[in-house]
């Protein structure tokens, strides 16, 4: 049995950006946290017992001979690629959160999923080539219309300043001291605004547009490298300036696409920032899934009692990364 466990993330600046069609020319940039929320993959070989070949179990239970026959497109895609069709296999998924919801779960999955593989295969892995296996993958083999941060996010772990340039990245780790590094892990909570939309169908229409829109990304770009030297600078204001950042990025976001937003999102924003939240956004492609809330303890205290109906989660900085928990 091999047990993997892998976070999920909040990107805060730069989502955009990480699309190879904006970084290969013009370059890229996000800053991201791990957070400390993860899914978890179970694998193992089975005994040559069974009626099938492969159980696979997420939302469905799978028991097929043939992996073609496999409904999970990652998994079905994966046991081809690296040649585990003559295996029989028991595969199992979990995970604290929603999927489609804006953490990056798909991305996570992948990277856990290769992780999985390559040590079933007993083939060492770093983080690096982990990172560029994921994004090989969803890029080249599913053909997903997505970025590449969630898959570095995932296999390095950590709050990272990630550069792209092209065909390459470069992961630099961002270091708080003790007083900034307790105010961000303090002031992250979600909440789930419910739904859950597929990323590909809003990622491929920014990715259609991007040169139309070259203006809002640059911009982006800009205010991440303003990010990156206020965290940098390591003041008694670098939060606070962060998070400004945080709603001015916000707003640009927003104009890329008329669905990376909707009325009952936009009001639940203002809603959090009347309260006294330091900066609000939707986490994600867009549309539905997490908002991102950061605001002091008090204010998080604040909102949660003002609004039972939602629901609401607290979640923190983490530095591992994908990682085997059993084996």
């Amino acid at each position: 049995m091999i047990i993997v466990k892998t976070p999920f993330r909040v990107s805060f600046l730069g989502g955009g950006t990480d699309f190879p069609s904006w970084y290969n020319e013009n370059g890229g940039q996000v800053i991201s946290t791990t957070i400390n929320k993860y899914n978890y993959i179970f694998l193992k070989e089975l005994e040559p017992v069974n009626k099938f070949k492969f159980k696979i179990r997420y939302y469905l239970n799978e028991e097929v001979i043939d992996y073609k026959k496999i409904r999970h497109p990652v998994v079905r895609k994966a046991i081809e690629i690296y040649k585990m069709e003559k295996k029989q296999l028991s595969l199992t998924y979990d995970s604290d959160l929603p999927s489609r919801s804006g953490i990056g779960s798909s991305s996570s999955f992948v990277v856990g999923l290769i992780n999985c593989i390559f040590t079933f295969k007993k083939k060492k892995i770093d983080k690096k080539i982990l990172a560029n296996e994921a994004i090989k993958f969803e890029h080249n083999i599913l053909k997903e219309d997505v970025g590449s941060q969630d898959q570095i996010a995932a296999s390095y772990g950590g709050f990272n300043h990630i550069k792209f340039n092209k065909n390459c990245f470069k992961v630099k780790p961002i270091s708080l001291d003790i007083y900034n590094q307790s105010i961000l892990d303090e002031s992250m909570m979600m909440c789930f605004v419910g739904g859950f939309r597929n990323a590909k169908n809003l990622e491929s229409k920014k990715i259609n547009n991007i040169k139309a829109m070259k203006g809002y990304y640059s911009e982006i770009y800009d205010i991440t490298t303003k990010a990156s030297e206020i965290l940098n600078s390591q003041d008694s204001n670098s939060m606070t300036n962060f998070f400004s950042l945080m709603n001015d990025y916000w707003l640009i976001k927003k104009r890329l696409n008329s669905k990376v937003s909707n009325d009952n999102v936009n009001h639940l924003c203002e809603k959090f920032m009347r309260e006294g939240a330091y900066s609000v956004k939707l986490m994600g492609a867009g549309s539905s899934g997490f908002i991102l809330i950061l605001a002091s303890k008090k204010i998080k205290k604040k909102i949660k009692n003002k609004y039972p109906k939602l629901s609401f989660i607290d979640v923190m900085s983490e530095n591992r990364g994908s990682e085997i928990i059993y084996k």
